[in-house]
């Protein structure tokens, strides 16, 4: 979220400065990132504080993996909105350019740049998510842990040529 909130304020100061001392389509484009990136601070700051609240927490080996899953398909779905979001700049760009538009052409040009960031963004925050999901699931394939509610059973797998040796148990 660090990357995220430290684009949205960079973004915030060039683009005020900008549509404060511009005019025409620059103007605009300006005005556009500065705005959008209220948005993605806000999402940024929110992150953040969510990350902090929840350092603490302990997850059993199943939240793990459920909150895993979960983050991997927010960055999925992300990532289809980011596409969106260059789909509606290109839109707005080529509605500017029929109808003589500056603010269209502007705000269409900011999208497409905010969307592109994005993608890269998520799709970044995707390939690290999945890759240490992947590690995770691994680890509990190889070594897994259940609770009955009396015992704990984590099960210690270590092939030797086809040779088997597993299972210790910690009573509760």
């Amino acid at each position: 979220m660090q990357v995220l909130g430290s684009w949205a304020a960079t973004n915030i100061v060039i683009g005020s400065i900008g549509w404060a001392g511009t005019s025409g389509k620059i103007k605009y484009f300006h005005q556009m990132n500065a705005l959008w990136n209220v948005a993605n601070l806000g999402v940024a700051i929110l992150g953040y504080a969510g990350t902090i609240k929840d350092k603490d927490r302990n997850y059993t080996a199943q939240e793990s993996l459920q909150e895993q899953n979960k983050i991997e398909k927010i960055f999925i779905i992300n990532g289809g909105l980011d596409l969106v979001y260059i789909g509606a700049g290109l839109y707005l760009n080529h509605r500017g350019n029929v109808n003589h538009s500056d603010q269209s052409r502007g705000y269409g040009s900011a999208i497409i740049l905010q969307g592109a960031f994005l993608l890269l963004f998520d799709a970044t925050m995707y390939t690290s998510e999945r890759h240490a999901g992947n590690k995770l699931r691994s680890f509990l394939i190889k070594n897994p842990i259940t609770f009955d509610g009396k015992k704990w059973e984590w099960q210690l797998i270590f092939n030797f040529n086809r040779l088997t040796f597993n299972k210790f148990l910690l009573n509760r």
